[in-house]
C-alpha cells in the first residue's frame, strides 16, 4: 500500500473511532470510560457552601445539588465560589472579536459570608441534565447548544449517575486515536 494509501486508511480508522464514540449510549461511555469522569458529590439544595466546600477540598470537580426526591436542581463548580468571592464593584471584562463583555458575579460576598450562603445563592440553577440512554452525540450537541462543558447524567428515575464532561470527551476520542497513530507508526 502506498504512503497515501496507509494515510487515507489511518483517517478512515480514525474517523470510524470517533463515529464509534459519538454512536455509544451515555451509559456505556460512563462503563468505559469511568477512569475519564470527574469526580463529583451530592448535595441538598438547602446546603450551604461551607457544609459543601469539604467536598471540593477532597478533590471533587462538582457538587450536584438536589431536592428531596433527588431530582437535579442546580450545579456547583469551584468557579462558581471564586466568582462569589471576587471584590465588590470588580467584574471581568473580556474582550471577542472587537467586542467587550463584561461579566459580574451572581453575588458579592466576603470570604466569612460565603460560608453561610445557601447553594442557590451561587450555584448554575440551570445545568444540562441528559439521561443516559442519550447518545454520546447528542450530549455534545447540547454541551454546544448551552456553550457548556460539562452535562449531568441521570438515570430514567432522575437519580444523578454521573457528570459527564468535555474533557472527558476528548480524552476518549483521543485515546482511541493515539491506538490508531500508534499502529500507523508501527506499520
Amino acid at each position: 500500500m502506498s504512503r497515501g494509501g496507509a494515510m487515507e486508511e489511518l483517517v478512515r480508522e480514525f474517523s470510524s473511532s470517533v463515529t464509534d464514540i459519538l454512536n455509544m449510549r451515555v451509559r456505556d461511555f460512563i462503563d468505559r470510560y469511568r477512569d475519564f469522569l470527574p469526580r463529583f458529590a451530592i448535595a441538598h439544595h438547602a446546603s450551604n457552601v461551607g457544609r459543601v466546600l469539604g467536598y471540593i477540598k477532597d478533590g471533587r470537580d462538582y457538587v450536584v445539588v438536589v431536592d428531596d426526591e433527588g431530582v437535579v436542581r442546580g450545579v456547583l463548580a469551584p468557579v462558581d465560589i471564586v466568582e462569589a468571592l471576587r471584590l465588590p464593584g470588580r467584574g471581568i471584562v473580556r474582550e471577542h472579536m472587537g467586542a467587550a463583555f463584561a461579566t459580574v458575579p451572581k453575588v458579592k460576598v466576603t470570604p466569612r459570608g460565603l460560608m453561610r450562603l445557601e447553594l442557590v445563592n451561587v450555584m448554575n440553577k440551570h445545568p444540562p441534565v441528559v439521561e443516559e440512554d442519550a447518545r454520546v452525540e447528542e450530549v455534545m450537541e447540547l454541551m454546544g447548544r448551552e456553550r457548556a462543558n460539562y452535562v449531568v447524567v441521570v438515570d430514567r428515575r432522575g437519580k444523578v449517575r454521573a457528570v459527564l464532561t468535555a474533557h472527558a470527551l476528548l480524552r476518549a476520542i483521543t485515546g482511541r486515536a493515539r491506538t490508531v497513530f500508534e499502529m500507523a507508526s508501527r506499520g
